[in-house]
């Protein structure tokens, strides 16, 4: 048996025990650093897979389930069973770095981040994650979660229309496919937030920051966490602090405008 150990930051690890060569390659394609050979870490939870002729048969806390999508099956199963560290904030969104400064994009799935961040990053922005945002609670700086980038078909080829090529491998992940590749300039220290946007990608040729009211931007930002969080006194306190960075909804159809729009930002 292949051991191992998918071990995301601040977050629930997962031990990992396979027979599958071509799906322990499979696994280090889409998670990247966060999977490793040799269990340097202890793992929080255990997870058993067996190929059998026509798919895999998944164990999980005494449970057996069969799968013919072992990818997808692994991604649901963390996402389900995923705690994070309390010191975080872990918002629904990607991240860019740009002069030592962080620019949150906070959108649903489908929403455009993912291709969006593809693109900035090919212009020399840093790379922090396209997924999932580690917000340090207390000094409101970003954690580096530069998981490989999981761009859709559409989302390809939006970025090869404007001349953006990244090496991507395709993942198979029924029903869909994924074309993963690691950017090269990825930040490797926290970096402080600058501004946080709502993304509104649109067809027409509309491209501007609204600036919101202030029951707005709560508004959003309560809609915005990956994971599900009790809404407190302190939560709410935390979200009014937040909302002080900028919190605008963005508005566009072209990519440019989004970097030039940062590019002026960093100036100010």
């Amino acid at each position: 048996m292949l051991r191992l150990l998918y071990h995301p930051p601040f977050r629930t690890s997962f031990s990992l025990a396979l027979d599958d060569e071509s799906l322990a390659e499979s696994l280090k394609i889409q998670y990247g650093e966060d999977i490793e050979k040799a269990a340097v870490h202890a793992a929080s939870e255990d997870i058993l897979l067996k190929k059998s002729a026509d798919g895999y048969c998944l164990k999980f806390r005494g449970e057996e389930v069969f799968t013919k999508a072992p990818l997808a099956a692994l991604d649901r199963l963390f996402f389900e069973n995923t705690e994070f560290d309390k010191k975080i904030l872990a918002l629904h969104g990607a991240a860019v770095e740009y002069k030592g400064n962080a620019y949150l994009f906070l959108a649903p799935t489908t929403g455009g981040k993912t291709t969006l961040t593809a693109f900035l990053t090919s212009k020399g922005f840093g790379y922090l994650t396209d997924d999932c945002i580690l917000l340090d609670r207390e000094t409101f700086e970003i954690y580096p979660s530069p998981r490989p980038i999981h761009l859709r078909r559409g989302g390809l080829e939006v970025l090869q229309s404007l001349s953006v090529c990244p090496p991507c491998r395709m993942v198979s992940m029924p029903p869909n496919e994924r074309y993963v590749y690691s950017p090269k300039n990825v930040a490797d220290s926290l970096v402080p937030l600058k501004d946080v946007f709502f993304l509104a990608r649109n067809a027409i040729d509309r491209n501007e920051a609204e600036r919101l009211p202030s029951n707005g931007r709560i508004a959003e930002l309560l809609n915005s966490p990956i994971t599900p969080y009790a809404v407190t006194g302190d939560y709410l306190r935390l979200l009014v602090k937040l909302s002080g960075y900028g919190c605008r909804r963005l508005h566009y159809s072209d990519m440019n405008f989004v970097k030039t729009l940062i590019e002026r930002e960093a100036e100010i």
